[in-house]
C-alpha cells in the first residue's frame, strides 16, 4: 500500500560554519524548510465489484441442457459456454482502503466487452451530464462450490465466454482452488502452489474456507492473513452466505469486511454443490490517482492482507 510522507524529527548532522554568507545561506535554508508545504498523503485505493450467480444449464430434466459432467462421481462444472445461463446479477459495491460500501449509480448491462468477448457483461453509470461512465475492467473469476470433497474449483474470467474443453492453454481450465505463501499470508490463485492455507486458525477461516482448507500439520503461524486475487476472495464471501440479498446485509448492515478484517455473521453458510458465480473487478473511476491497475495489484500482492 501507500506510505504518507512524514517529518521524522532527526536532528541535522551538518556543521555550521563561522563563515558569514555561509551562515545567511543556512539561515535561508532554515526559513525554507520551515515554510515548505507538508507532504501530501498517497491516495487511497479503491475498486468497484460485483458477485454475478451463475447458473448451470446441465439438468438432464431441462430441455436443450447439457450432460452433467462428472469425474470419480462427483459433479463439476461445465466445460462449454452452453452449459451456462445468463449471470444474474447482483449489486455493486466499491471498497476504498478496506471499508465497503455501495457504489450508487452503478448498475449491470449484459453487453459483452472485448472481441472476443472476455466477459458477457460490465457495469456503468451515467453522470450529471448523461455521459456513461465505463469502468475499466480489472479482472474476473469463475468459481464454484462443487462437492463437499473437492470443494471450490476456480477458472480465470468469465467461464461462459468460452469452450473450456477446447482451450489449449491449461491457464483457462478449471482447477482446484490453491495458495500461494508469504509473509504469514495465504494469496488465494488459480494455479498456487499450495494445496493448504499456511495458517491453522484464524477469525476467517471455516466461514469462508472449510477447516479442510486448515493447515493440516501444527507449527507454522499461529495466525495469518488472506489475499491474492481479488475476485476469488470477494466469491469466498459471497459464497459465505445463501443469495445477494444476504451478502447485502453482511457487507452494508453488518459489515463483516471491513478495515483488512473478517467479522464472523451468524447467516446461513452458502456453500452448496453446484453453486458458481462471475466476481468481476473494475478500476474505480472516481479515484482516477489512487484506483489504478498498480494499486490494486498491490492489495492483492503486497504484506497487507485483505483479512486478517
Amino acid at each position: 500500500m501507500f506510505g504518507i510522507g512524514k517529518h521524522t524529527g532527526q536532528k541535522s548532522t551538518r556543521r555550521t560554519s563561522s563563515s558569514k554568507g555561509h551562515n545567511s545561506s543556512s539561515s535561508q535554508y532554515a526559513q525554507s524548510e520551515a515554510h515548505a508545504e507538508p507532504a501530501a498523503a498517497a491516495p487511497v485505493t479503491s475498486f468497484l465489484f460485483i458477485v454475478n450467480e451463475l447458473p448451470t444449464n446441465d439438468d438432464p430434466d431441462t430441455p436443450n441442457s447439457v450432460p452433467p459432467r462428472h469425474e470419480n462421481q462427483r459433479w463439476r462444472p461445465p466445460i462449454t459456454m452452453r452449459g451456462f445461463f445468463d449471470q444474474e446479477p447482483g449489486r455493486v459495491y466499491r471498497w476504498n482502503d478496506g471499508v465497503v460500501s455501495l457504489a450508487e449509480g452503478y448498475e449491470w448491462t449484459s453487453i459483452p466487452v472485448g472481441t472476443p468477448p472476455i466477459a458477457n457483461g460490465t457495469i456503468f453509470a451515467t453522470d450529471p451530464d448523461g455521459e456513461t461512465i465505463w469502468p475499466e475492467y480489472f479482472r474476473a473469476a469463475t468459481v464454484f462450490y462443487c462437492n463437499p470433497f473437492d470443494k471450490f474449483f476456480t477458472t480465470p474470467g468469465d467461464a461462459g465466454t468460452r469452450e473450456i474443453a477446447a482451450c489449449g492453454d491449461p491457464g483457462d481450465w478449471w482447477h482446484p482452488l490453491t495458495f500461494f505463501h508469504g509473509h504469514d499470508i495465504s494469496y488465494v490463485d488459480h494455479a498456487g502452489d499450495q494445496e493448504y492455507l499456511a495458517v491453522r486458525d484464524a477469525p476467517w477461516i471455516e466461514q469462508l474456507l472449510p477447516r479442510e482448507y486448515r493447515r493440516p500439520h501444527r507449527g507454522g503461524p499461529a495466525n495469518g492473513g488472506l489475499a491474492g486475487l481479488l475476485p476469488i476472495v470477494i466469491a469466498l464471501v459471497a459464497f459465505s452466505c445463501v443469495d445477494a440479498p444476504e451478502l447485502h446485509r453482511i457487507l452494508i448492515r453488518e459489515r463483516a469486511w471491513s478495515g483488512h478484517r473478517w467479522r464472523p455473521h451468524q447467516r446461513e453458510t452458502g456453500q452448496r454443490g453446484g453453486r458458481g458465480m462471475v466476481v468481476t473487478v473494475f478500476l474505480d473511476p472516481e479515484n482516477p490517482y489512487g484506483s489504478t491497475r498498480d494499486s490494486i495489484h498491490e492489495v492483492e500482492n503486497g504484506r497487507t492482507p485483505i483479512f486478517r
